[in-house]
């Protein structure tokens, strides 16, 4: 049974490398990359149905905070570390109301879910793992096609 569970655990950390390599070589191509990361650029792809895979990092600890803004009307969603006490508005820097938060990636399955996308939690105790973590902020996806542009 252990031999088993060190094997399964073999072939996840050889999956998870094989995935960080595939979005590394897309990202170096010049033009026609079917890979994008940092938070709105993954999330703008999930809601367009352009993701094939979606590349979380099981390191990930952030939370997406409502925000209300009564001095400019500013109205939307804001990734943070910590929900402090006080927030400033994005847009004006006067102090805004929050509402709800909810954690990033269990955001991201939903969204993920809704759009037919599959999610690969990456581990962060491997190498690869790290580098998703540190290099590209935990959210990356390998596309179905290439972003307009590109």
């Amino acid at each position: 049974m252990d031999k088993a569970k060190e094997d399964l655990s073999d072939l996840d950390l050889m999956r998870e490398k094989r995935l960080i390599l595939r979005l590394l070589e897309e990202i170096r191509k010049s033009d026609g990359s079917l890979a994008t990361y940092g938070d709105e650029e993954v999330r703008h792809a999930v809601q367009i149905g352009q993701v094939d895979i979606l590349l979380l990092s099981e390191g990930l600890r952030k939370r997406r905070v409502g925000l209300s803004c009564p001095s400019c009307g500013f109205n939307g969603n804001v990734t943070v570390a910590n929900v402090p006490d006080v927030m400033r508005c994005p847009n004006c820097d006067q102090n805004a109301t929050i509402g709800a938060a909810v954690d990033i990636v269990d955001e991201f399955f939903e969204l993920a879910d809704s759009m037919g996308t599959k999610v690969e939690l990456i581990s962060a105790d491997s190498e690869e793992g790290d580098m998703l973590l540190k290099a590209f902020g935990g959210i990356a996806a390998l596309l179905r096609f290439p972003t307009s542009g590109s």
